[in-house]
Order: structure tokens, then sequence, then C-alpha cells
């Protein structure tokens, strides 16, 4: 793990945070983190106040996401300082004197008369503040308002992958932007890019989000915890992932106290495989 030096002490922004524990959700996708470390790590990210936590976090796994680098620390030179000081105080000095020679023969002009300050123009108080409301990525609404906006963004509903958080009330989708780029873009209610685009291969699959049943994956997401053995388990994220043999969800739940596990299903609803809590 790096050591955390002065400039990795800059604070992290909530992007940061997400942009780490989406991260940190793929690669316990990939088998690189069990649960409990998994769940250990996410917990700490959330937690995470600057951006050397962050990457302490995730610079052990094999991703290609990037947080962005924390900026250099500049020592000045107090010596060079005194003597651009200096200089400007000597240059202030002569345009001083310059400015009086010139000027030392001229009229006094007259004082401008003093404007009156306007009064403050008044608070409106019929303005309604618009606010959007949360997401709700374990309900068959929330979903499908997630992929309507989505297709109102971008015009199509065509993804390389997607991360549903309904405990976070967000979401990480990645899409194509040119033949060889994808762009992350997490999403609160809106779309915002997460981090600098990345590379892809022009022929590597996609998945498209209106293929989705979404009634059938709410009706798994409420089955969960006894699919996998853990009666108290809540939904932390579901991923949507595009695979030589087709689409498919793989839907993750877990309790307080690290006891979890997770079931791949097609974007059909059927299920392919549990995996559930092993005691």
């Amino acid at each position: 793990m790096p050591t955390i030096t002065p400039a990795l002490r800059t604070r992290a922004r909530d992007l940061d945070r997400t942009t780490a524990i989406d991260a940190l959700e793929r690669a316990y996708a990939d088998g690189q983190l069990g649960y409990d470390e998994h769940h250990d790590r996410t917990e700490r990210a959330r937690a995470a106040k600057s951006l050397g936590e962050l990457h302490e976090l995730i610079s052990d796994l094999q991703l290609s996401t990037e947080l962005p680098e924390p900026p250099a620390v500049r020592r000045s030179s107090r010596r060079g300082g005194w003597v651009v000081v200096g200089l400007l105080v000597a240059l202030a000095t002569i345009t001083v004197l310059i400015w009086s020679v010139v000027h030392d023969d001229e009229p006094a002009a007259p004082a401008a008369a003093t404007q009156p300050t306007p009064p403050p123009a008044p608070i409106p108080t019929d303005v309604v503040p618009i606010v959007a409301p949360p997401s709700v990525f374990d309900t068959a609404a929330g979903i499908r308002s997630f992929i309507d906006e989505y297709r109102a963004r971008f015009g199509d509903t065509i993804a390389v992958d997607a991360s549903l958080y309904p405990g976070g009330k967000y979401a990480i989708v990645t899409r194509v932007i040119a033949p060889d780029r994808e762009q992350s873009f997490i999403y609160r209610g809106g779309f915002e890019e997460s981090g600098p685009p990345s590379t892809r291969r022009p022929d590597d699959p996609t998945i498209d989000l209106a293929a989705l049943n979404v009634d059938a994956i709410v009706g798994l997401m409420a089955q969960l915890p006894q699919l996998i053995g853990v009666a108290d388990a809540t939904i932390s994220h579901a991923s949507l992932e595009a695979e030589s043999t087709g689409p498919h969800i793989s839907i993750y739940a877990g309790n307080e106290a690290g006891e979890g596990g997770f079931v791949d299903a097609g974007f059909d609803g059927g299920v392919l495989r549990v995996y559930p809590y092993q005691r």
C-alpha cells in the first residue's frame, strides 16, 4: 500500500468515493476480493476523507479505474520570494515619483457627486425549489425511471455495463462514445461524467437496458435473502454486464455482520447460478 504523503491528503469528493466503491464492486465481482474484505473496504471508502485513503483501498487491484491524482506539493524559495517582493516595491516607488512629477501642476479635478446606493432587490417568496426525487433501484418504478431518463439523455438504451446501488440511490453506467472509447457516468437524478474516457475493443459486446425484464428482476431481488441463506440481507447492488453467452445481471445482498452472497441471472430474470453465504 502507498505511503500517505501530504499531497495525498487532498480532500476527496463524493464523486471520488463513488468511483472507488465502483472499482471495489467490480473487483468483488471478478473474484479479486472476498465478501468480507469487499464489505470492509467499501465501508472505509464511504468514510474516506482524502484521495490518499481511496488510493490505498484500490491500489492493489487489477482495474483500469483511475482516481484523480492529488496536486503536487509545491515548495517556494524564500530567497527568490524576497527578491520578487523587493523588485515590485521598487517599481511601485518609481511609478509614484513619475506620476507626482507629471501631475504636480495640474489643477485638482472636481470631486464626483456621490451617488446613493440603490436598495437591495426584494427576495422572492413565491419560488418553489426543484428537488429531484431519489432513485429507488429495488423497485420496478425506480428502475424503469432510470432507463427512461437514460434514453432521454443519450437517445438510446445501449450501454457497456451498469451498476445499480439501491442503498446509495445512485447508479454508474458506461456507454460507448467512439468505436475504441467508452465513458462512465454517475446517475443521481441526472448523468455526470465519472472520470476520464477509457479504451475499449470495437467488437466488445454491449447490453440493451430496455431488454431487462424489470418486474422479474425486482421479484428476484425480493427472493434473494432466502436464495443466499441470509434472512436479514438487503440488496447492496446489481451489476448488468455483457458476456459471450449473453447479457446477465448479478445481484448482491448482505447484512451488517458481513454475511452475504449473490445470484447470477439472465435479463429475463431466470436464475443462472446462486452463490449462497458459506458458513
